[in-house]
Order: structure tokens, then C-alpha cells, then sequence
């Protein structure tokens, strides 16, 4: 498996997002997400890792490895157990659980819902 440093990601955010206007370089020093328009979950707190698990076939064979916060994020979207109410904070309390990695929401709108209504 390959891995990606911080810079890497960074870097490559750079290259990725620069062209668009207005654009607010992610490498500055003073650079802070956009909290008034965004929702940020992650799948940790900043002093946790992210942790993957290995996803094995019918034989037991492990075939590749996937997020720990991603397959319960996916699991939780895909449960339908939704009403039209539910928030981004809700959506956090439906994801697993672990005493190594806490997922977070931030953002100023957290507490709006997550399925828009025009």
C-alpha cells in the first residue's frame, strides 16, 4: 500500500483546487476551513489516527483494507433509517463507536439537515 505524508495531500489539494476563483491557498499558514458554508466530519480527533480494517472475501482472504469511519459512515447512509429531520450531529450518533477514534462534525450549519428541502 502506498502512502500518502501530509504534504503529499496537501500538495495535491493545491494543484486540485487553485484553478477556482477566488481560490485561498490551503498552504498558508493562516489558512482555516470555511465553517460558515462547509460541514467538516471527520473520522477522528486531531490527536487520534484514522484507523482501517481489512475487508476479507467468502474464504477469508483479506482483498484490501477499508476505512474504519468510512464503512460505518457508508453503513449508516445506506440504512435508511432516516427521516427528513435528521442533522449532521444525528448522523454522528449512528456511526460505530470506538474508544480509539471519535468522529467529529463541525461547521456552523451542523445542525441543519442533511437531506436538503427546496
Amino acid at each position: 500500500m502506498i502512502r500518502a505524508t501530509l504534504s503529499d495531500m496537501l500538495f495535491t489539494g493545491e494543484q486540485n483546487l487553485s484553478h477556482y476563483p477566488n481560490y485561498r491557498s490551503i498552504l498558508q499558514e493562516d489558512w482555516y476551513p470555511d465553517l460558515e458554508s462547509h460541514i467538516i466530519l471527520a473520522a477522528c480527533t486531531e490527536y487520534q489516527y484514522a484507523k482501517a480494517k481489512a475487508v476479507k472475501s467468502d474464504d477469508g482472504m483479506v482483498t484490501g483494507y477499508v476505512g474504519i469511519f468510512t464503512d460505518s459512515l457508508v453503513r449508516a447512509l445506506r440504512s435508511g433509517n432516516w427521516r427528513k429531520e435528521t442533522t449532521y450531529v444525528d448522523l454522528l450518533h449512528c456511526l460505530d463507536t470506538s474508544p480509539f477514534q471519535t468522529p467529529v462534525v463541525a461547521g456552523n450549519r451542523k445542525g441543519a439537515h442533511i437531506w436538503y428541502q427546496g
